[in-house]
């Protein structure tokens, strides 16, 4: 396994959520919030030059589109989109060898 190149720490807060076991959409919604914190922890103002910049930007934006459309009384599809972001994330943090502290 290669070097990681940065280590997301609020991430932390995405994996506590996770293991809460709560399975509401509002809960989803915060967990979808912490990703978007992530996304601003490894995009700060100054990093413009890092390849991977506008895709964690860019991500951070799909993710709180998805935010805002959220069916607060649709359970299951609030859950397929926090799957789905979090995939998303795990795919571009691998590209970018970012380490999502545990």
């Amino acid at each position: 396994m290669g070097k990681w190149n940065k280590t997301c720490n609020s991430f932390k807060k995405v994996r506590e959520m996770m293991e809460e076991g709560i399975y509401t959409t509002s809960h989803c919604m915060k967990i979808m919030s912490a990703m978007e914190s992530c996304c601003d922890e490894l995009t700060p103002n100054n990093a413009t030059e890092w390849p991977f910049y506008d895709a964690f930007r860019d991500l951070k934006s799909e993710i709180h589109e998805a935010i805002e459309l959220m069916d607060e009384d649709d359970y299951e599809s609030c859950e397929a989109e926090v799957n789905y972001y979090l995939d998303e994330m795990y795919d571009l943090c691998d590209s970018a060898r970012v380490w999502l502290a545990t």
